[in-house]
């Protein structure tokens, strides 16, 4: 028997919840089409079908569920109890569930993502903290599995939970096929190089506001935590969980990603050198600039000038 014959079709549903993103939904049905026809016209991989909320129940059993992004408004936040109910039944029935960017908002309110590790588009980071603080979030990886549960990060993170779940049904060597053919590039990615720096100011301690509306002016200075609490008026200690409290970091992360953030942008933005713009944000220490940017970024400085300056300068004419 030969691995085309061995294989089981696998049923998908995409969930199309009201304010879904339809290019996700249709992009997703025809990455599987497209998958299809190069792995067997006759037998294949998938059988894809889309569920319209509110419609009808979700009461048939299939191996994988997706919710995807959403574009319009806020209606990921105030789900459907009937499809958060089929959900969980689906769940029990071992149907593998995935989210993609705010479709995690969905997911999570079912409880089933309570104690795991999972990821969703960085810039609800915090909102999605607050509205469910059982789960374990990383924004910066585009892509978590956790066994029938699987979650991506960002809007076009479709294209990398499609690709991975084809991937796994087949081989490396076909998605690589499957790349070519559709001239897209299948390497895996993370999200933190799209990341951009945006402090936590949603809050009402008045003494940690000042301290960061100094930080913003300020961050490529000599700073230490005794100065910022001296200027906060408050003793270390009480600054320190003041601090972390409001803004989620400790003030040296804090300072760190507002220097590398300043760093990304001299890189795209400027022919400055590398060393050049490690000063311009406050590292006297290349090679400590460096561990810091790869830390926060996921990459060097000289590949993120790469993958980001020449689409810049075509974009704007720099």
């Amino acid at each position: 028997m030969t691995f085309k014959e061995a294989f089981l079709t696998k049923k998908v549903i995409i969930v199309a919840y009201p304010g879904a993103m339809r290019t996700a939904i249709y992009g997703l049905l025809e990455l599987f089409d497209i998958a299809n026809s190069l792995f067997d016209p006759e037998n294949h991989l998938f059988e894809v079908s889309i569920h319209e909320v509110g419609t009808k129940e979700l009461l048939e059993t299939v191996d994988v569920l997706i919710l995807p992004p959403s574009v319009r408004g806020r209606f990921h936040e105030h789900p459907d109890p009937n499809l958060l109910n089929a959900l969980r039944s689906q769940h029990e029935r071992g149907t593998l569930l995935c989210s993609i960017c705010v479709g995690a908002f969905i997911l999570a309110s079912t409880g089933l993502l309570d104690g795991r590790i999972i990821t969703t588009h960085w810039g609800v980071e915090e909102s999605f903290n607050k509205s469910f603080p059982k789960v374990q979030l990383d924004v910066n990886r585009i892509l978590i599995i956790d066994g029938s549960i699987w979650t991506a990060g960002g809007l076009m993170a479709w294209m990398d939970l499609g690709l991975e779940m084809i991937r796994r049904e087949t081989s490396p060597s076909f998605v690589h096929q499957l790349g070519r053919h559709m001239i897209v590039d299948t390497s895996s990615r993370e999200q933190r190089s799209f990341r951009v720096f945006q402090p936590n100011r949603n809050h009402t301690d008045e003494a940690i506001h000042m301290v960061q509306n100094y930080l913003k002016d300020h961050f490529s200075k000599s700073i230490d935590v005794p100065a910022l609490a001296d200027l906060a008026i408050l003793g270390q200690r009480t600054f320190l969980r003041r601090f972390k409290k409001a803004t989620g970091m400790r003030p040296l992360e804090y300072i760190q990603h507002h220097r590398v953030q300043n760093a990304c942008d001299l890189i795209v933005q400027s022919s400055m050198t590398v060393e050049e713009i490690a000063w311009q944000s406050g590292y006297r220490d290349i090679s400590s600039f460096r561990r810091v940017f790869f830390r926060i970024v996921g990459m060097t400085p000289t590949s993120y000038r790469a993958k980001w300056q020449d689409q810049v300068h075509k974009e704007y004419g720099y």
